[in-house]
């Protein structure tokens, strides 16, 4: 994280069926970026790149698991830990 990011508000991401949901609304518009981490910081997906859609799913082959999902909106970032099941 450096020192020039800023919080993102609004995003939700879940779990559903294999597959990752990351709903931004409406409101936040721009180029999203998407990373998927595991436990020990290993990327599990490659990086994923949006820009007008606001949801995204995105396929996990990952029978279960603990991930750190990051969303960069320009210099806003959102950081919330998923368990898959």
């Amino acid at each position: 994280t450096g020192l020039s990011e800023r919080p993102l508000e609004g995003i939700k991401v879940f779990a559903h069926q294999q597959q990752l949901i990351i709903d931004r609304g409406a409101a936040l518009t721009g180029p999203m970026t998407v990373n998927v981490y595991d436990v020990l910081g290993r990327s599990v997906i490659p990086s994923s790149t949006t820009n007008d859609l606001s949801v995204v799913r995105l396929s996990l082959d990952i029978p279960v698991a603990i991930l750190k999902v990051e969303v960069r909106i320009g210099d806003a970032v959102f950081h919330q830990k998923l368990f898959m099941q």
